[in-house]
């Protein structure tokens, strides 16, 4: 399955942020949080009006799939990713791959940081498993539900002990990290190794 990630670029930005040093991408401190909901209830309707099942649990950043769109869509991933720059405009970051973490980070990777025909970032398969292995482990940071210090804290030990990407983490036994780091860790190494669930969208509304 390939799954799309839509980050609206006005409520994160990216920044370099915590004491590990790791590039990636922060929420803006003075966006207004009912601003927040609202831009972000936009652009899920905005995506909902193309035909997409949208999840969205954070401010900011929208996931859908792209497979049920091909066929209404042209058939092939450019016509939805073109019907998804003509709803949404020019000011949003795209990535697609077939994980929600790597559609996150291969958002972020598109140079110039603006969506047009040609510029989403869309990863193979092949490209997708070297593109996460090389990722920083700072990258938990935006993906692991948890309470942000206890995230911050994991990631420090983490790099502390050498695990600074993700393909160093994929490679220790999930014995080895629930000991370690209990159900955080676990589901940590769940991510680094394309470990996820299936995606949750909303009722459109």
């Amino acid at each position: 399955m390939e799954i799309a990630c839509v980050i609206d670029s006005r409520l994160a930005s990216p920044v370099r942020r915590g004491h590990s040093g790791g590039a990636g991408p922060r929420r803006s401190s003075s966006a207004d949080p009912l601003e927040a909901a609202e831009l972000t209830d936009g652009m899920v309707r905005a995506l909902e009006g193309i035909g997409a099942g949208v999840e969205s649990e954070r401010a900011g950043e929208a996931f859908f799939a792209l497979d049920g769109l091909r066929g209404i869509h042209g058939g092939e991933v450019a016509g939805v990713l073109e019907a998804t720059r003509r709803a949404l405009g020019e000011q949003r970051l795209v990535g697609v791959a077939s994980t929600r973490l790597a559609a996150y980070a291969a958002a972020w990777k598109q140079p110039g940081g603006t969506l047009g025909p040609g510029r989403a970032a869309v990863l193979s398969r092949r490209e997708q498993r070297c593109f996460v292995r090389s990722l920083k482990t700072s990258v938990l940071r935006h993906r692991l539900d948890g309470h942000e210090a206890d995230v911050d804290a994991l990631v420090i030990a983490l790099e502390r002990l050498g695990v600074e990407e993700l393909g160093s983490l994929a490679g220790i036994s999930s014995a080895q990290m629930t000991d370690r780091f209990g159900p955080l860790g676990l589901a940590a190494l769940q991510l680094a190794r394309g470990e996820e669930g299936p995606l949750r969208p909303r009722r459109p509304q």
